[in-house]
């Protein structure tokens, strides 16, 4: 527990004082890039981030690192008292992590707190909406009139066809999904996406939550391979 402190805990320093805050400093200002691309920018810089700091604790340098990181930590999380203080720092540093991120990169001074049933209710209002018949049917035809325009030869091409139809597909999802829930605080705008986006992330350990967004990609992603 110590390790996962300490690893939260320096991410936290950079992010507000390192290199990787000048990095979401300049997302704040690149208005040529869609809330998708900065917000996908925004999360490679914490992946990048905390990937520096845990090699030092013994994880390897790379995506595998990342994954047995966070493996470690869930299987640590099952064996504390999720009401101790140590649970407690590590999900301050973790939160105030995210604060500092959002403030950076979207000039979101302030992240809404929600309810846990409210965000377990956004997440299934999302995972129906990404799993409606007619919505399916739309991306998929999209997707393979993209795909069929650029030939299979083009891999690159396609990679970049395919980070494009996240934004031009999944947003408006997440947008719909505001709408209808009228929240306070979480307007169907670009920083309502992007706090959606984080109020689901951080409650992803939730088994309610972490259902509906597995069945919703997993629907997805079989009619529409989009998603790495």
């Amino acid at each position: 527990m110590e390790q996962a402190i300490g690893t939260a805990e320096t991410v936290l320093l950079y992010m507000e004082t390192g290199t990787p805050g000048k990095e979401l400093d300049a997302l704040l200002t690149d208005k040529s890039k869609s809330v998708g691309e900065r917000h996908r920018e925004m999360m490679l810089v914490f992946i990048k981030t905390q990937l520096h700091v845990i090699v030092p604790f013994g994880f390897s340098g790379d995506e595998r690192g990342i994954q047995d990181f966070q493996g470690a930590l869930m299987n640590l999380m099952q064996t504390v008292d999720l009401n101790g203080l140590d649970v407690q720092d590590l999900q301050k540093a973790s939160e105030e992590t995210m604060q500092v991120m959002l403030k950076r990169a979207f000039g979101i001074e302030r992240m809404p707190s929600l309810e846990l049933s409210r965000v377990q209710n956004l997440s299934a209002r999302l995972a129906a909406k990404m799993q409606e018949p007619a919505f399916l049917d739309m991306a998929e035809n999209l997707y393979k009139s993209r795909m069929a325009e650029i030939g299979s030869s083009d891999q690159f091409k396609q990679q970049q066809a395919k980070v494009a139809l996240q934004d031009e597909l999944l947003v408006p999802c997440y947008l719909d999904v505001l709408r209808e829930a009228n929240i306070p605080d979480f307007e169907p705008d670009d920083n309502g996406y992007v706090k959606l986006q984080t109020v689901v992330s951080l409650n992803a350990g939730d088994p309610v939550v972490s259902q509906n967004v597995s069945a919703a990609l997993v629907a997805f992603n079989s009619r529409v391979p989009i998603m790495a």
